[in-house]
Order: C-alpha cells, then sequence, then structure tokens
C-alpha cells in the first residue's frame, strides 16, 4: 500500500542521509516492504491456501485497520529506553503476527472475500477503531503507549 511504501522509503532516506550506504538503505527498505512474507507463506503452507489471496486479505485488513501504518510506525521508532525498545519491536512484531493469527483462525478457502464479508459485518467497530488510528496519525509524534492502546484494542476487535 502506498502508505506503507511511503513509510518504508522514508525510513531509507532517513538512514542514507545519516550516512549508510545506498545499497544497504536499499536492500533494508525491500526487506521492510516484504515483512510478514514468511508469515504469510508458512500460513498458505499450513491451510493449503492461495499465498496471493491470503497477503491481499492481510493487506485489506491492515490497510482498513490501519494496522499497517501501526505497524511501519513501530518499526521506525528509535527509543533510547531499552525496554521501550523491546516494546516498540514486540509491537511490530504484534501487529503482524494479530493479522496472520485472524486469517489462520478464519480459515477462509476465499480469504479476501472473507476479510471484506469480516470488515462489512464488524462496520461499525472498524470504523470507530479506524477512527482512533487516525487521531494517532494526525496527532503529535507517535509514542510506544500509543501504539500499545492501538494494539491492544485491535486485539480485541479482531478476536470476535
Amino acid at each position: 500500500p502506498a502508505d506503507i511504501r511511503y513509510q518504508t522509503e522514508s525510513f531509507g532516506a532517513r538512514l542514507f542521509e545519516q550516512g549508510a550506504p545506498r545499497k544497504i538503505t536499499d536492500r533494508l527498505v525491500k526487506m521492510a516492504q516484504l515483512d510478514g512474507a514468511i508469515g504469510l507463506a508458512a500460513l498458505s503452507s499450513s491451510q493449503k491456501g492461495n499465498v496471493i489471496a491470503l497477503t491481499q486479505a492481510f493487506t485489506a485488513i491492515g490497510d482498513a485497520l490501519g494496522i499497517g501504518w501501526a505497524q511501519g510506525t513501530a518499526m521506525q521508532m528509535d527509543p533510547n529506553d531499552p525496554w521501550e525498545r523491546l516494546l516498540v519491536a514486540g509491537l511490530a512484531r504484534d501487529f503482524q503476527a494479530m493479522r496472520l493469527d485472524f486469517l489462520r483462525r478464519r480459515g477462509a478457502k476465499r480469504p479476501v472475500d472473507d476479510a471484506q464479508s469480516w470488515l462489512a459485518d464488524n462496520a461499525a467497530r472498524v470504523r470507530a477503531f479506524k477512527a482512533t488510528v487516525d487521531r494517532a496519525k494526525l496527532g503529535a509524534t507517535p509514542t510506544a503507549a500509543m501504539l500499545a492502546q492501538i494494539a491492544g484494542q485491535a486485539r480485541v476487535l479482531l478476536g470476535r
């Protein structure tokens, strides 16, 4: 998605501006953009499903809820406190794992249709959650506490 591409490319640009070699920054950007690929491939294999359809469903859920933005934001944070650094790294993994677990639990043969159906069936909750994420996007610099709150709400929403 465009917002994730923007986040990862901005991350690469910042690294380059701080002196990292272009070749390394380009590779790191590609790795960040492929985030989730291993989990999606494993899920596809275990469910004997279509990895492209699972990826599309993974992305659709992330876009609709704003979880992709939250994960990208967590990945780019660089807190000074070691405990906060652990929290942020855990949140980045958690935003990915939530979507993978959601798709695993649903076990749909047509994951994109299933994801769209779930989003429609939970439209009011999805709108309320997305409004929270949008407030975070428009607010001051995101914090670990902000992302932890979003993660907690996302876990509850995706667990329904």
